[in-house]
C-alpha cells in the first residue's frame, strides 16, 4: 500500500454511496486525488468545471444506462481516461462502451485491485504512448539517434 502511482485526478461516478466511499477512500490511499458524484447533473457539472484525468463511471448511474453519455463525456474531455463499470455486463455492452469511447469496461461487483490493476495498465500505455511519440518526435527533427552497442 506504501506504492505512489503518478499523481492523478479521479472522478468515481457510481449510484451506490458505499462503492464512491470505498473507491475514493482506497484510491486516495494511493497518492490519488479522488472525488465522487452520484447523479448524472452532478458528472456533467464536474466536468465541465474540474480538470478530471480518469473517471470511474457506472454504467447504470442513476438506474438508467449511460451509454449516449459516454461519447459526450469523450468529447468533453478528450484527454480523460474513461473506465466504465457495469453490474449487468454482457458483450455486447462492452463493446458498445468501447465503440463510445470508454478506455476499458469492468464487471462489478469489484474491489480495489481490479481497479488499481486498470489504472496502472492505463498509466503505463500512457507513458509507453508518450516515450513513442517522443522518439517519433525527435526523429523527424533529427534529434534522436539510436546508440550502438
Amino acid at each position: 500500500m506504501g506504492e505512489t502511482l503518478t499523481m492523478k485526478r479521479i472522478l468515481v461516478a457510481d449510484h451506490s454511496e458505499i462503492a464512491n466511499r470505498m473507491f475514493c477512500a482506497g484510491l486516495s490511499k494511493y497518492g490519488f486525488s479522488v472525488s465522487a458524484v452520484s447523479t448524472t447533473e452532478e458528472l456533467i457539472h464536474k466536468c465541465t468545471t474540474e480538470e478530471i484525468d480518469m473517471l470511474l463511471l457506472d454504467l447504470y448511474l442513476e438506474q438508467t444506462s449511460q451509454m449516449d453519455q459516454i461519447h459526450y463525456l469523450r468529447e468533453l474531455c478528450p484527454e480523460m481516461y474513461l473506465i466504465v463499470m457495469s453490474d449487468e455486463p454482457d458483450i455486447s455492452s462492452a463493446v458498445q462502451t468501447m465503440k463510445n469511447g470508454a478506455d476499458d469496461f469492468i464487471e462489478k461487483p469489484c474491489d480495489l485491485d481490479t481497479i488499481l490493476k486498470k489504472i496502472r495498465e492505463l498509466l503505463k500505455n500512457e507513458r509507453e504512448r508518450s516515450s513513442r511519440q517522443m522518439r517519433s518526435c525527435l526523429q523527424q527533427t533529427g534529434q534522436f539517434r539510436r546508440s550502438r552497442k
